[in-house]
């Protein structure tokens, strides 16, 4: 697994283990994005509507750059609904959690054909 970087880990904008390509205020919390060099990252949240946010808990969402603009553009990059990892957004997550779920997406081998919204 290789992660491209900006934002150093373990920080306060960066409370995870892996540096982050983004860092960030975000809807009143914080947004931290992750890009690995297998196309796939993760977007992590905590904000008032996100899934856990009342306990202190993190939301993530698995993201491809399904177009590969590269990690400078890790805005344009797709939410992905067909990893092996979810298939929706994944709430109520733990530091711990959060650590453990990007180790795997860094892991993971090419984008299933699926890994698209399917709502578009």
């Amino acid at each position: 697994m290789t992660i491209i970087t900006a934002t150093p880990a373990n920080s306060a904008a960066n409370p995870f283990e892996l540096p982050a390509i983004q860092a960030h205020d975000f809807r009143g919390g914080r947004q931290c994005r992750f890009a690995f060099e297998n196309r796939y990252g993760a977007s992590v949240v905590r904000h008032s509507g996100s899934y856990g946010n009342r306990e202190g808990l993190w939301e993530l969402a698995v993201l491809y750059d399904d177009d590969n603009v590269g990690p400078a553009r890790i805005d344009e990059w797709e939410l992905c609904y067909g990893s092996s990892i979810t298939d929706d957004v994944i709430g109520n997550m733990t530091i711990d959690d959060v650590n453990a779920t990007l180790r795997k997406i860094g892991d993971l081998a090419d984008a299933p054909e699926d890994r698209r919204n399917p709502w578009r």
